[in-house]
């Protein structure tokens, strides 16, 4: 018999748990369905794992967003198993319109005193400061995108030279959100800096990919594939510590 009173965020981290490795999204309401571990009557289950998932990603620090609609479980004292770098390869690179990628990062978690936005790739030892990267972002609140915005080197304005400037100027003025998204063209090299390379210019076909892949990744549309393209360059955690 279904658990009915067992709620969505403990459903879903139970599935994580015992998983022990990154899952979909869809994988996830699948394995709740099959475990019978929640009663669904009345429910969108797929739509609500999602949203339940974002917030978590939010409260907890112990879920990670990996990307593709994929998230895992960090338990304490384990480790995220991956490479041990931040840098990024030209073979990682070569099928990347966007050079990396941020997603959910927390307001509350930036220092706004001082011009910094530390992120770490999983399994890497060292930081990177994205607080000069170039591109796109946007600006959430419980869950539903608020602002979306660009910061390039040919803006003018001093208070818009790169994304922490940006985001600070939306610190100052708009109080509506509390995380943000980001992604960005500049490369990450093997000293874990940014590479202030020329932008290069995008043809009709990569935008369309870019669009697609971006929309996906925050939208999270319930038919698409999200594993199956992905055109954002290499993912980042947030770090504030």
């Amino acid at each position: 018999m279904p658990k009915k009173k067992t709620s969505w965020k403990d459903a879903v981290l139970q599935v994580l748990k015992e998983a022990n490795e990154a899952l979909h999204y869809k994988d996830i309401t699948e394995k709740i369905v099959e475990q019978g571990i929640r009663d669904l009557s009345g429910e969108i289950p797929e739509k609500t794992v999602a949203g339940t998932l974002w917030r978590l990603v939010k409260e907890e620090e112990r879920v990670m967003a990996e990307g593709g609609g994929k998230y895992r479980i960090i338990e304490d004292g384990a480790q995220i198993p991956s490479g041990e770098s931040n840098a990024q390869s030209d073979r990682d690179l070569k099928y990347a319109t966007f050079a990396s990628y941020g997603l959910y990062w927390k307001r509350n978690c930036v220092d706004w005193h001082k011009r910094h936005l530390w992120g770490i790739a999983p399994g890497a030892r060292t930081k990177v400061d994205f607080s000069g990267q170039v591109g796109v972002y946007l600006l959430h609140h419980h869950g539903r995108i608020m602002y979306v915005g660009q910061t390039n080197e040919s803006q003018k304005r001093e208070d818009a030279k790169g994304l922490f400037d940006r985001l600070k100027y939306h610190h100052k003025d708009k109080p509506l959100w509390d995380a943000f998204s980001w992604f960005g063209f500049r490369r990450v090299d093997d000293k874990g800096e940014l590479v202030k390379d020329q932008i290069p210019p995008c043809e009709a076909r990569e935008l369309i990919d870019i669009l697609e892949a971006v929309l996906i990744q925050v939208v999270l549309p319930p038919i698409n594939k999200q594993e199956e393209r992905n055109n954002l360059g290499s993912l980042y955690q947030q770090d504030s510590k």
